[in-house]
């Protein structure tokens, strides 16, 4: 009688491998609008998608900060701030 050997296949990784190390992969949920712009910003600039991206928003972090004239999109999203009750 021969004793049979349990053969294992290596464990792969599943998805795509991380090529720098560096960088982290970010998935963001934009109105179709806003998409469109940056399409277009990216077109003019001739830059990919991601180059657009990373551009805009490194422009937007550099930019002085300033008042914002009404409700954003991301204000949107957020929750009203509580307003204190009265006699604390």
């Amino acid at each position: 009688m021969t004793v049979k050997k349990i053969v294992r296949p290596n464990p792969r990784k599943v998805g795509r491998p991380v090529t720098v190390a560096a960088e982290r992969s970010v998935t963001v949920r934009l109105p179709h609008s806003l998409f469109d712009e940056i399409d277009a910003w990216a077109a003019a600039n001739k830059a990919s998608k991601s180059e657009a991206f990373r551009a805009l928003l490194e422009r937007g972090l550099a930019a002085p900060a300033r008042k914002p004239r009404g409700m954003t999109y991301a204000d949107a999203l957020l929750p009203a701030p509580r307003k204190p009750k009265a006699g604390k």
